[in-house]
């Protein structure tokens, strides 16, 4: 409670274009909404300036996420690419076929679930990759100058604990509390 007491909110909180008006210096509803608005506003213009770095590739940011996943995994099945990519089924299967059309991935039955497929990074896909991410390092340059290094640290612990938080309770890795077994009556 402490920060809340000290956070000062009074009048009306601007994000860019987006005016919060806070009503109260203790509601936690209006720090939330405050919290989600400033979250939102920073990932619009990341996405923004993703886009734009590239566009030179005729990607986008959300492609080039798949990409980056597919280089740190070596390959996935689709399912596992929805996930870490925090992305939906349908999204990531229009964006494979695409890629796949660009030769830039390929897809094979997985050996052990037929219904699935496994998803890998061609050359020219990893190739690709490696560019788009040396074009976009000044976008991540900003990122991280605009903290020292243990704020920075501090703030991906800060957002890794709140996707955790907001992913959607059938992808959750880590259960907030244990399981409770099922009584058996009869």
């Amino acid at each position: 409670m402490p920060a809340l007491l000290r956070s000062g909110l009074t009048g009306p909180e601007s994000f860019d274009d987006c005016i919060v008006y806070v009503t109260s210096k203790h509601s936690i509803d209006q720090l939330g909404h405050r919290l989600a608005m400033g979250l939102r506003a920073a990932h619009a213009h990341l996405r923004r300036r993703s886009n734009l770095a590239f566009s030179a590739f005729q990607m986008t940011a959300d492609q080039y996420v798949l990409l980056s996943v597919l280089v740190q995994e070596g390959e996935a099945t689709q399912q596992e690419l929805v996930r870490r990519c925090c992305s939906d089924t349908a999204t990531i299967g229009t964006m494979l076929a695409l890629m796949e059309k660009k030769k830039l991935v390929t897809r094979t039955p997985d050996p052990r679930d037929g219904r699935a497929l496994r998803v890998r990074l061609t050359r020219s896909g990893a190739r690709l990759a490696e560019e788009m991410r040396q074009s976009s390092s000044g976008v991540r340059a900003n990122l991280v100058g605009v903290f020292n290094e243990q704020e920075l640290h501090r703030l991906i612990e800060y957002l890794d604990r709140l996707a955790g938080a907001m992913c959607p309770p059938a992808r959750r890795t880590k259960s907030p509390q244990p399981r409770r077994q099922k009584s058996h009556r009869k």
